[in-house]
Formats: C-alpha cells, sequence, structure tokens
C-alpha cells in the first residue's frame, strides 16, 4: 500500500517583480518617461543655479556637464515620441543624440 504525499508548490516569485516586469501598455511607459525627463529637467536646474556661484575651471566643466544634460533629455524626449509613435528611426537618433550628451559629459570629467 502506497500513500500519496502531495507537496504543496510555492509561487518564490515575488508580486513587485511580476508587476515591474508586466509594463506592455503604452500609457506606463509613457508615464515612465515622462517621470524620467521631468528628473532630468530638475538636475539641469540644480546645474544651471551651480555654474552661476562658480568660477575658472570648474565653470568650464559644469558648463560641459549642462550641455551633456541638455542632449541627454533631448533625446531622451525624441525618444518617447520615437516609442509612442512605433518608429524605430526616430529612436536611432534619439540614442545618437543621447551619445552626444554622453560624450560631453566626458568632455567636462577630462577637462583639465
Amino acid at each position: 500500500m502506497s500513500i500519496n504525499y502531495y507537496e504543496p508548490k510555492v509561487n518564490i516569485i515575488p508580486w513587485a517583480l511580476i508587476l515591474f516586469f508586466q509594463i506592455n501598455n503604452l500609457e506606463s511607459k509613457f508615464f515612465i518617461n515622462v517621470v524620467r525627463t521631468l528628473i532630468s529637467i530638475y538636475v539641469v536646474y540644480k546645474y544651471a543655479m551651480m555654474t552661476r556661484k562658480i568660477e575658472g575651471e570648474t565653470k568650464k566643466r559644469v558648463q560641459w556637464f549642462f550641455i551633456g544634460i541638455i542632449f541627454a533629455i533631448i533625446g531622451m524626449f525624441v525618444n518617447l515620441i520615437g516609442g509612442f509613435l512605433s518608429s524605430i528611426i526616430i529612436e536611432i537618433i534619439a540614442l545618437l543624440v543621447i551619445d552626444i550628451g554622453t560624450i560631453a559629459l566626458l568632455k567636462g570629467f577630462l577637462i583639465k
């Protein structure tokens, strides 16, 4: 005589991860990109306030950071539009603009 043993299966994936990875609708992606853009605009505002208070070589560095962040924000905004319109060409252009912003940020780090 055998005893049937029932082993309960526990779902070990937390619900937060399930909800996080199921962002497939357009409204959620739009909201996430808008929040990301607003945070970046706040960073640009803070950089602008810092630039007023400093002088010399540090001012040049902060200006290059400012230029890089501006390009990154423009790239994120264009990427948002490209995703909204489902246009891969616009998204590629946005990635190029973000890369230009990254190069400007790097130049700000390398100024001596």
